[in-house]
């Protein structure tokens, strides 16, 4: 999972899920004020437990997920980026 600014960055999502070689799930860029939100709503009851909260966060938030292209796909990172220096 990738929170806060960096989530809306879908370039930045896309390099991160291939150079991990994993799938990336791009929470809301206000994560922080949303889980502050979510834990209180459990101290009130509203919610009974972190598996409520997670069901609310799916199905109010765009949750993109990336998963990672095959190395020909993505071509090669570092050769793009050591013909950037020239």
């Amino acid at each position: 999972m990738l929170l806060g600014g960096a989530a809306r960055n879908p370039l930045l999502c896309q390099m991160i899920s291939d150079a991990t070689n994993r799938e990336l799930i791009a929470v809301t860029a206000e994560a922080t004020a949303v889980g502050n939100l979510a834990i209180q709503l459990v101290a009130c009851g509203e919610v009974d437990s972190p598996i409520g909260i997670r069901e609310i966060m799916t199905n109010s938030f765009p949750m993109p997920v990336y998963a990672p292209m095959a190395p020909a796909k993505r071509g090669d990172y570092a050769e793009r980026r050591a013909g950037l220096g020239e």
